[in-house]
């Protein structure tokens, strides 16, 4: 049954591409050599050359498409295809980048700025006539770019980076090292992502990033500094270690000054991970509240880690699913001012940490990262083993009458509210 499953899809990948081969048709994929489009709402070059897919169809020649779209690929650090589109809408003016069309007759050159790609993936064309005739193309990309020679070398020697800006914060940064040929000259600029799964493990853990650029403006999205150092075919690149992980997939590229650019993919092993953590849940003490580091009368989560390692600890850090709380000793500033309080009684190799409890569920993980005088950085894991829960609240679903039209001021919808 299975050999028929895989004929069956064979065959009809076989087919969607064999019909560019009639009628005059070919998809066809260019390698890339121009840069005539970014991210931006106009058409401007960013420095980097576009992925190319060259279009010759008879159907072309006596129309002009009202639009044109393409989608495959993946993200960098999203679980989504690539989108590509013209003209310009401000609907999608994040996922959906600008899309640049050179037509002459039945000849139609698309360009469009890179994101990833492997050999074999199948990018979808389409050019929109109107709302009931558009014209399709499948074509099978190169994957070109991918390189080895990457190695991952973690905390370094040096701390050049925030998370903002290049300059320290105290943590030394995560450092990765590559050679390869391609580095014949200093690049122009340096990206660096981790991806969500599949094709990566990146943790979905609220104060976690994703992004790093040597670039002072990355259209894309906000991106955290990255530095690096080249020489000689050699390049060494420093990056925040703020998110806390283990065996993420990092995915590097380069972008030379003739706009030419490469990947490469190399295993993170986090920073100093430790073994030693347990969760107590709520235990009647009271340090914390949401927003201020004084008690509010509601019982604080309350978790302890443990490492031989924990000589004198600057920062503390606890990451979960919907928060992050974070604690300065000796007055220094929080990393993010929108972190919430952190209370925590260290002694000798063990630290108690206490933080105001939020909609978490039992099992979750809650990341603990402990900064030292010396910008080491140690992370622990810590299951949420039990949470407290009611057994007084019932659900009575749309309840007539209960909420009033008229709510401090404002006017609701005037739909019966839901009940607890």
């Amino acid at each position: 049954m299975k050999t028929k499953f895989f004929i069956k899809i064979f065959v009809t990948f076989t087919f969607l591409f064999s019909l560019s081969t009639f009628a005059g048709e070919s998809a066809l994929w260019i390698a890339p050599s121009e840069d005539i489009v970014g991210t931006g709402k106009v058409e401007c070059s960013n420095g980097i050359n576009d992925w190319h897919i060259r279009i010759k169809s008879d159907k072309l020649n006596s129309v002009n498409p009202a639009a044109w779209r393409i989608s495959g690929g993946l993200w960098y650090s999203m679980v989504d295809i690539g989108q590509w589109r013209t003209p310009y809408d401000a609907a999608f003016n994040w996922s959906n980048p600008l899309l640049k069309v050179k037509k002459s007759g039945g000849t139609a050159d698309l360009f469009f700025d890179p994101l990833l790609a492997w050999p074999g993936n199948v990018f979808k064309v389409e050019a929109i006539l109107n709302v009931n005739n558009v014209l399709t193309w499948y074509v099978i990309s190169n994957g070109e770019g991918w390189k080895p020679g990457a190695v991952w070398r973690g905390q370094s020697g040096y701390d050049k980076l925030g998370r903002k800006n290049k300059e320290a914060d105290g943590i030394r940064d995560w450092e990765i090292e590559i050679k390869s040929p391609f580095l014949d000259d200093s690049p122009a600029r340096v990206d660096v992502w981790i991806p969500y799964k599949p094709i990566g493990s990146r943790l979905t853990r609220s104060g976690c990033f994703d992004e790093w650029s040597s670039e002072k403006t990355v259209q894309r999205r906000k991106a955290m500094p990255a530095d690096f150092n080249w020489s000689a075919e050699k390049m060494t690149i420093f990056i925040n270690p703020v998110l806390a992980c283990g065996g993420d997939q990092f995915i590097v590229r380069a972008v030379m000054k003739d706009g030419s650019w490469a990947h490469w993919k190399v295993i993170g092993l986090g920073s100093n991970w430790q073994p030693g953590g347990e969760w107590f849940g709520q235990d009647n003490q009271d340090f914390v509240g949401a927003n201020s580091s004084k008690p509010n009368g509601v019982s604080d989560w309350h978790l302890q880690v443990e490492s031989p390692d924990l000589n004198s600890p600057v920062r503390w850090m606890v990451k979960g699913a919907k928060s992050v709380y974070e604690y300065a000793a000796n007055g220094q500033k929080l990393l993010d001012s929108g972190n919430h309080p952190l209370h925590v009684n260290s002694a000798g190799t063990k630290a108690d940490l206490f933080f105001e409890p939020v909609m978490e569920r039992a099992g979750d993980i809650f990341y603990v990262s402990a900064v030292l005088a010396d910008g080491t950085l140690l992370n622990w894991g810590v299951t949420s083993t039990r949470q407290l829960r009611s057994k007084e609240v019932k659900w009575l679903g749309q309840v007539p009458n209960v909420q009033k039209d008229v709510v401090f001021n404002k006017t609701t919808n005037s739909v019966n509210q839901w009940g607890i």
